[in-house]
């Protein structure tokens, strides 16, 4: 099965179409050259094709290469340690602290995404850092509203009021 996208003009749903009009051609890669949602080459890698991935949006880009082109590496535990760490010798910038503050995270939250994000640029691995960046671009979608980043929403998190839903214990964690 695929994984559902949430994104305007994926081709989850005719993916198997276009797969019909060119699974029939002898080819062994794959270039997706405006990858999107990463749906047609994530079906070309179960299809057996060594796939070549990219996007203009970074975050589509970090996805695809991580779990697309990406075969065999995988982020070790002294890894995340380093990335989930503080770091003396490390001078963390403040761009999400003071770029974003009280938009969609708390301060806390800003500052750990500030040093999150200079830790993963530290990896010298593609492969790592595109898995770095998936993950935490994953966990930031859970934390917000819906899970998306389409406003300025984080009263919803912080409002002490009654919920019909039950995100709330997740945008917590």
């Amino acid at each position: 099965m695929l994984p559902s996208t949430r994104y305007l003009g994926s081709k989850r749903k005719i993916v198997d179409w276009i797969w019909s009009q060119i699974g029939n051609l002898r080819f062994d890669t794959f270039l997706d050259a405006f990858g999107g949602t990463g749906i047609v080459s994530y079906y070309a890698k179960r299809c057996g094709k060594r796939v070549t991935y990219n996007d203009v949006l970074k975050f589509n880009y970090q996805v695809g290469i991580s779990l697309i082109e990406n075969n065999s590496v995988r982020l070790s535990d002294s890894d995340i340690n380093f990335l989930l760490s503080r770091h003396e010798k490390i001078n963390y910038p403040t761009f999400i602290q003071d770029t974003f503050k009280d938009i969609y995270y708390t301060d806390d939250e800003n500052k750990w995404l500030d040093m999150v994000v200079t830790n993963v640029k530290m990896l010298s691995d593609k492969y790592k850092k595109a898995l770095a960046f998936a993950a935490l671009g994953q966990a930031c979608l859970v934390k917000r509203p819906f899970n998306l980043f389409h406003r300025r929403n984080l009263n919803l998190r912080l409002n002490n009021v009654k919920r019909s839903f039950h995100n709330h214990v997740t945008w917590n964690k």
